[in-house]
C-alpha cells in the first residue's frame, strides 16, 4: 500500500512537473518569439539608417562635382580675359603701343568660354 501512495505521489509530482515545463515551453517561445521581432525591428532601422547615409552620401559627392566643375568654369571665364590683360598690358607698355590690351582681352575672354564650353560637354558625356 505504502508503494501505491509512493507511486500515486511520483505521478502527481511528475504531472506538475510537466504543466510546469509546459508553461515554461509556452514563455520560453513567448520570450524567443518577442526577441525575434525586436531583432527584425533593429534590422529594420538599421538598413533604413545605411540606406539614408548612402543616399546623403550619394548626394554630397554630386554636389561637391558640380562644385568643382562649377569653380572651374567661372575661373576659366574670369581668368583668361584677365591674363590677356596682364599679357596685352605688358606688350602695350613694352612696345609702345594701345592696341593688344583689347585684342588679348577679348582672345581671353573667346578662349575662357570655349574652354568652359569643352569642359561642359565633357562633363554631359560622363
Amino acid at each position: 500500500m505504502r508503494r501505491l501512495r509512493e507511486l500515486s505521489s511520483d505521478e502527481s509530482a511528475v504531472e506538475t512537473a510537466r504543466k510546469e515545463a509546459a508553461a515554461l515551453d509556452d514563455e520560453f517561445h513567448q520570450r524567443l518569439d518577442e526577441l525575434g521581432e525586436r531583432a527584425a525591428k533593429t534590422k529594420e532601422s538599421r538598413e533604413r539608417q545605411r540606406r539614408e547615409a548612402e543616399r546623403t552620401q550619394t548626394f554630397d559627392r554630386e554636389t561637391a562635382r558640380g562644385t568643382g566643375v562649377g569653380l572651374q568654369i567661372a575661373y576659366m571665364i574670369i581668368g583668361f580675359p584677365m591674363a590677356g590683360l596682364a599679357l596685352g598690358w605688358y606688350l602695350d607698355n613694352r612696345l609702345d603701343a594701345n592696341a593688344w590690351k583689347p585684342i588679348l582681352v577679348m582672345g581671353g575672354a573667346a578662349a575662357g568660354i570655349a574652354l568652359a564650353l569643352i569642359t561642359l560637354n565633357r562633363l554631359e558625356r560622363k
